[in-house]
């Protein structure tokens, strides 16, 4: 019987599409933990003003100024990528789907690079 380790697939198929693979598993499940902290933290309401006041200043740090930011790229990736999903399995555009996956990293580069210039919160 011949031991294989788990990631040699991975590693050996490494091309734009297994990298958007990855990518849209990986964004998917920042999405649902940042999420749950982010509805967690608002329904501090239910403790009261004075704990929703504490928690809405923790949102003022420049950490969380970070973790949003990535979240709003994490969600920026997946749904560019989801689309390109979709494209692929309803119009079984498989023979396109090395562009597709391009396009979706050129275009994810020009959202970030947009968002960065333009819509970063800045403190001010």
């Amino acid at each position: 019987m011949k031991y294989t380790k788990i990631f040699s697939h991975y590693r050996m198929n490494f091309q734009p599409g297994m990298f958007s693979f990855i990518m849209h598993r990986v964004t998917g499940l920042m999405l649902v933990f940042v999420t749950l902290v982010f509805l967690v933290s608002l329904g501090m309401v239910h403790f009261g003003p004075l704990a929703f006041d504490k928690m809405m200043i923790l949102y003022r740090l420049p950490a969380f100024r970070i973790i949003a930011s990535v979240f709003l790229m994490a969600l920026i990736w997946h749904v560019l990528n989801g689309i390109r999903l979709l494209v692929i399995d309803v119009f079984q555009a498989v023979r396109i789907q090395k562009p597709l996956s391009i396009a979706v990293n050129l275009l994810f580069a020009a959202a970030a690079v947009l968002y960065y210039i333009y819509l970063f919160p800045r403190q001010g």
